[in-house]
């Protein structure tokens, strides 16, 4: 960034701090609430790997910015109880257009796919960071049988899930678990497992799963690759529940 976009910057920075400092400081802690509300938002829509919803995500500042902008002329000075109703419910329907747009933008581009092995690249992509599937193969095998897929990247909620299933051959899944370092060996008994599932769409009762990194607890960040017990079936998955 150059010196005249800096300087632009800080001007315009404290120009803003300038007039929220002739407000009462009631209504002031109404703007922080306003702003804070536009910044969790912004920043749970942000990270997403598609430009079009990292440009959507200002979205949530122009509430902000309207509560500020018909306010800041009338309502500087004094504690007026009508300015004060006036920000509060804007604030409340902030709240409910931002929920309601970032479910839209949770659901609109993967809902749909998130089951189907024809998108898999796509919605693998969607998935951050992108360490935690870097096991994944690229593309779906050619010889793979029976692919089954669940992608999931609600980031409103928090949570996220991603796998991947086929059937293939002994040879293939052994040298699978050649390429990678494994934290520890597990059974399928643990909650963070549970979610791969799919509500029981995904069968993984005889999986082992072989943990590349995370943990094990109810909302434990983790990832790695499941074998059956025959080597004849394996997942590819990530799992971080809400």
């Amino acid at each position: 960034m150059n010196k005249d976009a800096k300087g632009l910057l800080k001007y315009i920075a404290v120009k803003f701090f300038e007039q929220i400092k002739k407000y009462n400081n009631f209504i002031l802690f109404l703007f922080i609430i306003s702003f804070a509300l536009a910044l969790f938002f912004f920043l749970e829509c942000f990270p997403t790997p598609q430009i079009k919803w990292k440009l959507i995500a200002f979205l949530f500042f122009v509430p902000f910015l309207f509560i500020f902008l018909t306010t800041r002329s009338k309502f500087q000075k004094g504690f007026p109880f009508f300015a004060c109703l006036y920000v509060i419910a804007a604030i409340c329907l902030q709240f409910i257009t931002s929920f309601v747009l970032a479910i839209v933008i949770a659901l609109s581009d993967t809902v749909y796919k998130e089951d189907k092995p024809q998108y898999y690249e796509e919605v693998l992509s969607t998935i951050t960071p992108r360490g935690v599937t870097a096991h994944f193969p690229k593309k779906i095998p050619e010889n793979a049988k029976n692919v089954q897929m669940r992608g999931s990247s609600l980031s409103f909620f928090g949570s996220q899930t991603m796998i991947l299933k086929f059937d293939t051959d002994k040879t293939y899944i052994e040298n699978e678990l050649k390429k990678h370092k494994f934290k520890s060996k597990e059974n399928g008994d643990h909650t963070v497992f549970g979610a791969l599932t799919a509500n029981g769409e995904i069968n993984l009762d005889d999986f082992t799963f072989y943990v590349i990194d995370g943990e094990l607890e109810r909302w434990g960040n983790n990832y790695g690759i499941g074998v059956n017990k025959d080597k004849t079936q394996i997942a590819y998955y990530y799992s971080n529940p809400d």
